[in-house]
């Protein structure tokens, strides 16, 4: 799960992002727990939170990705060579 913040860049500095959550209970716990991280870290950092909403999927397996090269270019695109 990645909270959806414009002015949050990079969300897992801010704490917005939370891997292996199994279930509703599990993802609604962390969307809250990322919620209050990320408000933390904001305001550390002298900006005003703007959390949107959050980004839900399905974690691949592990592996999923050997037969593939993943390259990230300098802005932080993923390129699936």
């Amino acid at each position: 799960m990645k909270l959806v913040s414009p002015v949050l860049s990079h969300k897992t500095e801010a704490g917005a992002v939370a891997l292996n959550a199994r279930g509703a209970d599990e993802a609604t716990g962390a969307f809250r727990s990322a919620v209050a991280e990320a408000m933390t870290f904001a305001a550390g950092h002298g900006i005003e939170a703007v959390i949107e909403g959050a980004l839900i999927c399905p974690m691949q397996p592990a592996f999923a990705y050997e037969d593939r090269v993943i390259a990230v270019d300098v802005r932080g695109v993923l390129r699936d060579i």
